[in-house]
């Protein structure tokens, strides 16, 4: 995870973003413009350039790791709440989530609960303990799930359910 000072909520995401999608597009132009330089001297010029000379630049970042569920989880919201049917997503990851005491819910309900926490913004991430905790309430506010997942675990089940979408949902 990325270390850089926080206040363990959510805030650093949209910043995470911005650098992850600047570091995509310097690379485009780096490419373009000079395809035989290295990794390692794009990525010095790419934190000179963007004043992260004293930050570790992780690439799995949790700017990264937000994104990829927003964009795997939320916006196709339809994989995730198939009407009448039970979704036929694997979730080999689960046990890697820790749930709250709000009780055991099924994989579909489990899913639901989490794209909903995501779209809503309801989460932190923990940088100190490398963790994110995500929760999701009713319309009149109660708590009715939360979950925590450490980084590295965050970053397997979003290949999970990208290799999910990819491979089941949409094959090429």
């Amino acid at each position: 995870m990325t270390k850089r000072k926080s206040n363990s909520t959510g805030n650093e995401v949209p910043k995470w973003c911005w650098y992850n999608g600047q570091l995509l597009f310097a690379l485009s132009d780096s490419l373009a413009s000079d395809p035989n330089m290295t990794i390692s001297a794009f990525m010095l010029e790419f934190t000179k350039a963007q004043h992260l000379q004293s930050v570790e630049f992780n690439l799995k970042n949790q700017g990264l790791l937000i994104s990829l569920l927003y964009g795997l989880l939320v916006v196709p919201k339809e994989m995730w709440e198939p009407i009448g049917t039970k979704t036929k997503f694997a979730f080999k990851t689960r046990s890697y989530f820790s749930l709250s005491s709000t009780g055991e819910v099924s994989t579909d309900e489990f899913l639901r609960l989490l794209r909903n926490a995501i779209a809503h913004a309801n989460f932190e991430v923990l940088v100190e303990q490398s963790k994110y905790r995500f929760w999701n309430t009713t319309p009149r506010g109660h708590k009715n799930f939360e979950v925590t997942i450490t980084h590295g675990h965050l970053g397997e089940f979003v290949a999970e359910i990208g290799k999910y979408y990819i491979n089941e949902v949409c094959p090429a």
